[in-house]
């Protein structure tokens, strides 16, 4: 049995999921430059320039990518979604890495209750120092059969996660939370 999730997924699937993530990480931070500039009291607060005490280092970009589930507890209509990863790895390619785990959970409105496995997701981040063992606030949302997750750090766009296209995933949830990566 290969214990590396990403070797389920082929290079074409690892590639589209790339070019998502990146196409999702250029919008967030489009959107949030472009709230900026219409409310000028918010630009510090949206400003996409690294903090003083940023988690983004100097670093090279690492994926992080793997298998994650999304159910609510108990009767299916908490607005509560609890995230875990059974393996993630983090690494300087989507093939190669670390293995790590994910916990975390969100809040907000759904249609019903969800419970997603075995959700494939990649997303590239600044370094492995920017997601391991630290408490970061993201954004989820499950719509029009896709998942995404955009996790921040001090408010700048850290990553974005994405699942793999070509799937159709049930439900809609939009909310917020946290989660930590930590090394298995």
């Amino acid at each position: 049995m290969n214990s590396n999730p990403a070797n389920k997924v082929t290079e074409e699937q690892k590639n589209a999921l790339f070019v998502l993530s990146k196409v999702a990480y250029d919008a967030a931070v489009a959107q949030r430059v472009e709230m900026a500039a219409g409310k000028p009291g918010l630009a510090s607060s949206l400003s996409q320039q690294p903090h003083p005490q940023s988690l983004c280092g100097c670093g090279c970009q690492e994926y992080v990518c793997g298998y994650y589930c999304f159910s609510t507890q108990g009767c299916g209509c908490s607005s509560y979604l609890y995230i875990s990863s059974n393996l993630t790895t983090i690494g300087p390619t989507q093939s190669q890495g670390m293995p790590a785990h994910f916990n975390g959970s969100a809040n907000g409105p759904m249609n019903a209750g969800i419970n997603l496995s075995d959700v494939y997701m990649s997303g590239v981040f600044p370094d492995v120092n920017s997601v391991v063992n630290h408490t970061l606030p993201f954004n989820l949302e499950i719509s029009s059969g896709a998942v995404t997750m955009t996790f921040y750090d001090q408010g700048r766009v850290l990553g974005v996660m994405y699942s793999l296209p070509g799937h159709y995933y049930n439900g809609y949830f939009h909310g917020s939370g946290t989660g930590t990566f930590t090394l298995a």
